[in-house]
């Protein structure tokens, strides 16, 4: 497991790092900035999808990278969620209610898992066909 670890660790940086770079381009350079709880419904429903979007290719590619322990390399991506869902709420710089940052939070979550998911099946499957893993 020791041997495991700097690859768990640099395959979830790695992860959230596409994570972050998705949510900033979609969220700021297509909606013009943060999604407030009093914006219009086609900009939270369109923030939705982003955030989404991102979470699933991030879950997606962490799996992908950790060939032999997909589910293991997916779900570390969610130790830096954690990690900034605590600092987005402790900071609180946006000023929203706390039920609209951990809906946002469990929505990228979420999507993170749903990712991580398709990745283990991709592997799988490539697996099945004789195909090498990624890694």
């Amino acid at each position: 497991m020791l041997r495991l670890l700097p690859r768990l660790l640099l395959v979830a940086i790695v992860a959230y790092l596409l994570i972050a770079l998705l949510q900033a381009l979609f969220l700021e350079a297509l909606l013009g900035g943060r999604v407030a709880p009093d914006a219009p419904i086609a900009i939270q429903l369109a923030g939705i999808a982003g955030t989404v979007v991102s979470g699933t290719v991030g879950g997606y590619l962490a799996a992908r990278l950790g060939a032999k322990r997909p589910w293991l390399h997916g779900l570390a991506v969610m130790v830096p969620l954690l990690l900034d869902t605590v600092f987005v709420i402790a900071k609180n710089t946006d000023g929203h209610p706390l039920w609209f940052n951990l809906a946002g939070s469990t929505v990228l979550m979420a999507a993170t898992g749903f990712g991580c998911r398709f990745g283990v099946r991709a592997t799988r499957l490539s697996e099945r066909r004789g195909q090498t893993p990624v890694a």
